[in-house]
């Protein structure tokens, strides 16, 4: 980290959204006083032309100009700016990323499935130092597995489960995903917790909180037994967008995600049967600025 700022920015451009965090790395956990979304839907058109939806480009690009003009006004002490799935699948992902150089002066690190999935998990411990289990990070491209223990972070994993990728496998989506997650079951089957991620999986949460008489519930360690949320997810994914509008006041991107979010909820929770279910609000920006300060106190302690 450079100069002597306690600030520390992440932009993350994943499949569904651009988001702008920033955090005061002087508390523990950091606190986080900037929090901006633009939602683009770069995943969208993924699985049918192996590209980034057009219209998602320029709000995406247009949103990512707009972080970079807010966080030089912020004196940062340092600024990660990473991209995920929809970056790293797409034929057109590295023009986008030379366009966001040259027209937000912004400079893009593509992370890894194995590595999102890492910072996933970091972000859970973050917020929870005493988390165990398995992290699960469900996104529109992809779906992140790791397991956290005592010893450290491990078998971390990507699979195309993504709600834009899930959507596009039509009437095969059961027989695939549930295929794909029960030969995950050996390794992260079983586990004493999952810690849910992802603002798809939040937003389920809050609205099955809201439907057990909970609705100002907060999130963070928020614990749901895992049978309680399949019976929910299976009647929100039989429920139309419009619907669930209605029912829970999801905003029109949210809502129509939905039902195949919470069709993958149930899924993942069906096949890999944990013993508790605890939604997290954590992110891979959580992740990312946990280990750069525990990178930077260890190089401190070595100098």
């Amino acid at each position: 980290m450079a100069g002597t700022s306690s600030l520390y920015g992440v932009i993350d451009i994943g499949s569904n959204s651009v988001r702008l965090a920033v955090f005061d790395t002087v508390q523990t956990p950091p606190l986080l006083i900037a929090n901006e979304k633009t939602i683009c839907g770069l995943a969208r058109d993924l699985d049918r032309t192996g590209k980034l939806n057009p219209e998602g480009v320029t709000a995406a690009l247009t949103g990512l100009v707009a972080y970079g003009d807010q966080v030089r006004r912020y004196d940062l002490a340092g600024l990660d700016v990473v991209a995920t799935a929809a970056l790293r699948e797409a034929a057109d992902g590295p023009d986008f990323i030379r366009r966001v150089a040259d027209i937000a002066g912004l400079n893009i690190r593509l992370i890894s499935g194995e590595q999102e999935a890492r910072f996933a998990a970091l972000g859970v411990r973050a917020l929870n130092p005493r988390a165990e289990g398995v992290v699960a990070d469900f996104g529109g491209g992809s779906l992140e597995f790791a397991r956290l223990g005592a010893e450290g972070i491990s078998d971390t994993l990507s699979r195309p489960f993504g709600a834009y990728r899930v959507m596009a496998m039509g009437r095969d989506a059961e027989e695939k995903l549930r295929s794909g997650l029960s030969e995950l079951a050996p390794v992260y089957g079983n586990a004493p917790a999952l810690h849910a991620i992802g603002g798809s999986w939040r937003s389920l949460a809050q609205g099955y909180a809201q439907e057990n008489g909970k609705p100002d519930q907060y999130l963070q360690g928020y614990d749901i037994p895992a049978d309680k949320m399949i019976a929910f997810c299976r009647d929100v994914a039989s429920c139309s967008p419009l619907q669930l509008r209605h029912r829970f006041g999801f905003e029109e991107n949210r809502s129509k995600l939905a039902p195949t979010s919470a069709f993958v909820f149930a899924m993942v929770l069906e096949c890999l049967t944990p013993q508790r279910l605890v939604i997290s609000l954590a992110g891979i920006r959580d992740g990312i600025v946990y280990d750069l300060l525990h990178a930077t106190t260890k190089n401190s302690k070595n100098m």
